[in-house]
């Protein structure tokens, strides 16, 4: 009975027409801040957290790991579209944009690749499964005007790679190339061009992250540039306000950059609808450590950073109840989970921008997704919304 009380629910929440305002206005304006998650491993695959999805079908591990450039070099197109359209269509629908709605959160942020702009004429572009941008028209343009939830769209993926990982589609793993062809900056700052203006306006969309995770070491020279990705952010924010579009963009720091003391960032952009992304996670860096102290002082250390922080609106846009393998056996006590879900809930929260979790769905194969299923530590009760 409950299960058909919980579907009939969400299937008049999908059924609903919009408000007479959408959210996305009052969290632009800045009169609430974005209480979102990421709708991760949907429009950009990770293997990690997809792991039942037909695409890895037969792939070797090794390969699978490497995200979707490699994946697809092995698979070939003829095998991999028809494969990328079952998972897309699939893995997150209008069910659970309204169930996301329903939760208590007002927003999503969700990962593209930097191939989701058409570009036949592009050979690289060739490498990867048409279709992408069907479904996040879909989402901005339907799912989330009907469930009042506003969109966030991630460059997660850019030409290149801006870190090397799985996550940004690296040709060769752990090699960052972003910054070092001056035409991979050029075909991102299209593609940010290309996502403003497209859903400009659309009452649902809230605005554009002009990039993820960007990895570099200015020490040594190596990965991104620092002056190469704050000139490219300067760039993006121009061209798009020069059209009238004052959406929210979001500009992410190198990743070893993410503190209250970072130089130049706090002082970068200082302009109107201008956020800047820290991803807190506790999953690293706290190895050997137990449960009880990530509660006591690991979210802690987020809420005091948060708390320094002098620059534009701060969106913590990834965190997760993820943690280290010292750590496992005080989550799955359902009292320890819930209190490292609240106290962490409550230190992101002092983020004047807001947040957003990582991810909607994690298919791990284990109970919660090990902390990073939000969709399951919801239904469980281990993390509280409302």
């Amino acid at each position: 009975m409950l299960c058909l009380l919980f579907t009939a629910t969400l299937f008049i929440a999908t059924m609903m027409p919009a408000t007479a305002e959408h959210v996305q206005a009052a969290i632009r304006s800045g009169a609430v801040p974005a209480h979102g998650v990421n709708l991760g491993s949907w429009l950009v695959m990770e293997s990690w957290m997809s792991k039942q999805s037909p695409v890895w079908a037969g792939v070797p591990d090794a390969i699978a790991v490497g995200g979707e450039h490699q994946t697809m070099a092995f698979l070939g197109r003829e095998k991999a579209d028809p494969r990328f359209k079952l998972h897309r269509d699939t893995f997150i629908t209008a069910a659970d944009i309204a169930e996301i709605g329903a939760s208590g959160m007002n927003m999503v942020r969700v990962p593209v690749g930097w191939w989701i702009m058409p570009d036949s004429t592009n050979d690289a572009w060739k490498h990867y499964s048409p279709g992408g941008l069907a479904y996040l028209d879909m989402l901005i343009k339907d799912w989330a005007v009907r469930s009042n939830v506003a969109v966030l769209v991630d460059i997660h993926a850019a030409p290149g790679s801006q870190n090397g990982r799985d996550h940004s589609s690296a040709p060769t793993s752990n090699v960052a190339n972003w910054s070092r062809d001056e035409g991979n900056i050029a075909r991102t700052l299209k593609v940010a061009e290309f996502l403003a203006a497209r859903y400009s306006q659309d009452e649902a969309f809230l605005g554009l992250s002009l990039l993820n995770e960007p990895e570099g070491n200015p020490a040594t020279n190596s990965g991104v540039d620092i002056a190469k990705l704050q000139a490219y952010y300067t760039t993006a924010v121009s061209r798009i306000r020069q059209t009238g579009n004052d959406c929210v963009l979001v500009v992410a720091p190198l990743l070893t950059e993410q503190s209250p003391t970072a130089a130049g960032w706090p002082t970068f952009l200082r302009q109107k609808n201008i956020w800047h992304d820290w991803h807190k996670y506790l999953k690293w860096g706290h190895e050997g450590q137990p449960l009880s102290e990530l509660i006591a002082r690991g979210t802690d250390t987020i809420a005091r950073d948060i708390s320094q922080w002098t620059g534009n609106p701060l969106f913590i846009g990834e965190w997760s109840l993820g943690h280290p393998d010292s750590a496992k056996a005080e989550f799955q006590d359902q009292n320890q989970g819930k209190l490292y879900a609240s106290t962490y809930l409550a230190a992101v929260s002092k983020a004047k921008g807001g947040w957003a979790f990582w991810s909607w769905r994690a298919d791990t194969g284990l109970p919660f997704g090990e902390g990073w299923s939000m969709r399951e530590l919801l239904r469980g009760g281990i993390l509280k919304l409302k």
